[in-house]
């Protein structure tokens, strides 16, 4: 199973690589260069907004985690023996 999902992966990304080279013949070699820039600012925007994301997530979580230490922490009381 693991095999044949590798297999769909790697024709995806030979897919994407057809498609963006097919993507680049319509415009003049000029604007090729300028197409690989527009290209690598949006792959760094989507790295970006994947890191906040995730680090938003976990402080979420710790946040979350807090509360729950706090609230067992607060229905704990102490009592005097003797």
């Amino acid at each position: 199973m693991k095999a044949m999902n590798r297999e769909m992966i790697d024709r995806l990304r030979e897919a994407k690589k057809y498609e963006l080279m097919a993507m680049k013949a319509l415009f003049p070699d000029s604007q090729s260069e300028h197409i690989e820039v527009m290209k690598n600012e949006i792959k760094e925007m989507v790295v970006e907004f994947v890191f906040e994301f995730f680090a938003q997530k976990s402080s979420e979580e710790e946040k979350c985690s807090d509360n729950k230490k706090q609230e067992k922490e607060s229905n704990v009381k102490k009592v005097k023996i003797g």
